[in-house]
């Protein structure tokens, strides 16, 4: 995959290696550094100052870890092994070592986007927003490290909605929603 950086034919237990050094700007660091790996295909390790952090066996799935514990005040270096075996025990797609029918090459490597975020000690880590047309609702459902929500809702910046709950599930009726 073009994605990868690769751009070669791999072969069995051949490994890719991704490298970078990362200065963080002042004030960056805080409760937690997350690492976002959004695809590797297939066996992953992630090393930061050459400590194991993580691995995983999946080319589909994001890898999302927190490398705060493992971080050093500047020269951070962010090693990401991965090796794709096309082992049909695990998920592979419709991949194959030689391109052809409805087959393509392999998409072995880092193939989806790689980022770094700092994040307080509670954050939201997903957030999904589900509007229902027939209903005159939105439905938010939050997951997050903390229990503790404030929900507020505008619309041209009036405010038309408010509530705090534990759950992190919300059903809101929207009245006028044109």
């Amino acid at each position: 995959s073009t994605l990868s950086g690769i751009c070669s034919k791999i072969e069995d237990d051949d490994y890719m290696y991704y490298r970078k050094v990362v200065n963080f700007p002042k004030g960056f660091v805080k409760n937690r550094v997350i690492l976002h790996i959004d695809a590797a295909d297939q066996f992953s390790c992630v090393y930061v100052n050459r400590q194991l952090v993580t691995k995983s066996i999946n080319g589909y799935l994001p890898i999302v870890v927190d490398i705060k514990p493992f971080l050093k005040e500047k020269d951070n270096e962010i090693i990401i092994q991965v090796m794709d075996k096309l082992d049909h025990n695990y998920p592979y797609g419709k991949q194959r070592k030689d391109r052809g029918g409805m087959w393509y090459t392999p998409v072995s490597g880092i193939w989806q986007s790689v980022w770094l975020e700092s994040v307080g000690e509670h954050y939201v880590e997903e957030l999904t927003i589900t509007p229902d047309i027939d209903n005159n609702e939105v439905n938010i459902v939050i997951n997050s490290t903390s229990n503790h929500y404030i929900v507020k809702i505008y619309a041209q910046e009036k405010l038309i909605y408010k509530e705090k709950k534990g759950n992190g599930i919300f059903k809101v009726k929207i009245d006028n929603p044109t």
